[in-house]
């Protein structure tokens, strides 16, 4: 008689009588009954396990199982499942996806995509069921059977760390935390647990399929390292993990620091850092600077090996990019691309002329600077250069008026209508207005106006303008302001350039 034949006793001990205490439950992994709580249940030993056990400790838990369709006997599972959840007056909420088409078509493992499918499934109903956690049955042996298999993929820190007791963020949510409320105990343990109060659970035979690598692992490979080497093999891994993890936060947290501090332009398709400062960075930190931009571009940063990711590393420390621009393909659809100080992943279907590297800079309120004699300013990871000049006729005037016009990257004012001081700035105020030129005198909130020409929000408190005392003069590569500029009778008048700091050529 198969498990799911057998009668399904219904199971209500007292709070004592469980696996795992409040306590852990609340210091180590931040829920306290009665929080909602999507369980992961298979059918095993473990999720059953940690379903009652979370049920009985008070809190709202939702049983969440999905059918993979690897196995005939799948459907049976969920069924079993099902039926469980009944007799225990349990909620229960039933998920299917085809694991072994997905796994085709994408030309991933079966594992990886039925791992990626089940929490993607998970988050789905915690996020519908507004879901304080999601809790997953993972014990001790899981946690030591993932360390060898990182260790035989020649996997780096963050795959030795293997499982955590708690996760967030992560790949499928940013304020849901992942929980493994069971990592700490071994399977023995749970087994006993389940079996001495009657509870027969689902048995999946994958588990004991050695064309698996998992099941070899814990067939062949733990059980020699245990009678060969080390008895207390299962612990002594789980306690490489454990140490493991403060030095991986500490790099994650580093990481997240500097991202914030050297991004410069960030969409669904495109990334661009400050590339000096990244070259500044240890290697550690840049490795998960480039798995943040992977992420940000799609989540396929779980397929970037160590020679991907110094690949796209050794690219950043490029000198002098040939022809001051250089882009190449790199991995799963992205390229990679440098100009001057920009250095960025982009989707490969983002065209050349439509990368964001030259038509935004940002500035800190320190670099403002008064412009008193001809010469070059820097402006963040740009410079401006201005010229003074003088003019002859309104032909000549006409002729600078049309060059403005195809090149934004160049801009021609009027001297005798400029008072006071001149001054390279950045925006300091949202409240700031000015009277673009060609709008009919009609005066915009320079905020409204960025926002218009699309401009990140990351690069609008910091962008860089060109200002008299009354105000606005130019917003540096997009407009100039109606009041200072030429005329007809314009005679002595300014040229500014917005340049490249790796040729000195018009950006």
């Amino acid at each position: 008689m198969s498990p799911r034949d057998r009668a399904l006793p219904t199971f209500a001990p007292s709070a004592g009588e469980t696996l795992i205490g409040l306590d852990a439950l609340r210091t180590r992994m931040g829920v306290v009954p009665p929080d909602r709580i999507v369980v992961g249940t298979s059918g095993g030993a473990d999720s059953l396990t940690l379903l009652l056990t979370l049920r009985t400790l008070g809190f709202d838990v939702i049983a969440a199982h999905l059918d993979h369709q690897i196995r005939a006997e799948s459907a049976a599972d969920a069924d079993f499942v099902h039926a469980f959840c009944s007799r225990q007056g349990i909620a229960f909420t039933l998920g299917a996806e085809n694991v072994p088409v997905e796994a085709r078509r994408t030309g991933r493992s079966i594992e990886d995509i039925g791992r990626r499918l089940r929490y993607r499934f998970l988050f789905d109903v915690a996020g519908r069921e507004r879901a304080a956690a999601v809790a997953v049955g993972h014990h001790a042996d899981d946690r030591a059977e993932t360390v060898l298999a990182q260790l035989i993929r020649g996997s780096g820190l963050d795959g030795l760390c293997a499982m955590a007791e708690w996760s967030c963020p992560t790949e499928w949510s940013a304020s849901i935390p992942l929980i493994r409320p069971l990592l700490t105990l071994r399977r023995a343990e749970i087994e006993a647990w389940l079996a001495a109060r009657k509870i027969s659970a689902v048995v999946d035979r994958t588990n004991s399929d050695l064309a698996y690598t998992r099941s070899r692992i814990r067939w062949e490979l733990l059980p020699s390292l245990q009678a060969s080497f080390n008895p207390n093999i299962v612990e002594t891994l789980n306690r490489c993990a454990s140490a493991l993890g403060p030095d991986r936060d500490y790099l994650n947290q580093a990481a997240e620091r500097a991202f914030a501090r050297i991004v410069r332009f960030e969409t669904a398709n495109t990334v661009v850092l400050d590339r000096e400062k990244f070259r500044a960075e240890m290697g550690a930190i840049q490795a998960r600077l480039i798995r943040r931009m992977a992420k940000l571009l799609g989540g396929f940063e779980d397929g970037l090996t160590q020679p991907l990711i110094l690949r796209a590393a050794r690219f950043a420390d490029i000198d002098e990019p040939p022809g001051g621009f250089r882009r190449e393909d790199w991995t799963g659809g992205k390229t990679l691309f440098l100009r001057g100080n920009a250095f960025g992943i982009a989707d490969a279907s983002v065209p050349t002329g439509a990368l964001p590297i030259w038509d935004w800079a940002a500035m800190a309120a320190a670099d403002t600077a008064a412009v008193v004699v001809d010469g070059d300013y820097p402006v963040g990871n740009i410079r401006l250069r201005f010229e003074w000049r003088e003019v002859e006729n309104a032909a000549e005037i006409a002729a600078l008026i049309e060059e403005m016009k195809r090149d934004p990257g160049t801009v021609y004012l009027d001297v005798g209508r400029i008072q006071g001081t001149l001054r390279v700035r950045p925006r300091t105020s949202r409240a700031e207005r000015f009277v673009p030129f060609g709008m009919n005198g009609t005066e915009v909130l320079l905020e409204k106006f960025l926002l218009n020409r699309k401009v990140p929000a990351i690069f609008r408190d910091g962008y860089p303008l060109v200002s008299d005392d009354e105000g606005v003069l130019w917003v540096v590569g997009l407009r100039a302001a109606e009041r200072a500029s030429l005329a007809a009778g314009s005679r002595r008048i300014l040229r500014i350039r917005r340049l490249r700091p790796d040729t000195g050529g018009s950006a």
